[in-house]
């Protein structure tokens, strides 16, 4: 963030989010470690938008809503206890109750509004507003 002055919209729309993931982990009290692993999942998820869908008809369109909901479940799983219980080399960070508040957090704000964080970050748009005078003879 900030390296790019043509970015800054983008960059303040990303720090936005990052603001109230933060103000809801202290909300629901989680640790900072926690909290810290969750900011690391929704960046992961911000990187995903990125990439190039494998399921779209259409070659090179942008991940789906689907496919980044689909990494965003599989690394909150990971980083479940469920999961360390299966898979001991794993740390568990997240409980099961933990794991429901953030995803909700996730849908009700990156996934609820994946098509404006998609357009405003991964697609945006220039904007350029050109004048012209054009004299007119009257007929």
């Amino acid at each position: 963030l900030g390296r790019r002055p043509e970015r800054a919209f983008q960059d303040e729309v990303v720090g936005d989010l990052f603001v109230d993931l933060l103000a809801y982990a202290r909300d629901i009290c989680l640790t900072p470690r926690k909290a810290a692993v969750f900011a690391a999942i929704m960046q992961a998820v911000l990187a995903a938008m990125h990439g190039r869908s494998a399921t779209t008809a259409r070659v090179g369109e942008p991940r789906s809503v689907g496919e980044c909901f689909q990494l965003y479940k599989e690394l909150m799983l990971t980083h479940s206890f469920a999961s360390a219980a299966e898979n001991p080399g794993q740390l568990g960070i997240f409980t099961l109750p933990e794991v429901r508040q953030l995803t909700d957090f996730a849908s009700s704000t990156l996934f609820q509004h994946f098509v404006l964080y998609q357009s405003v970050l991964v697609r945006p748009h220039e904007v350029t507003v050109v004048r012209a005078e054009v004299a007119l003879e009257a007929p």
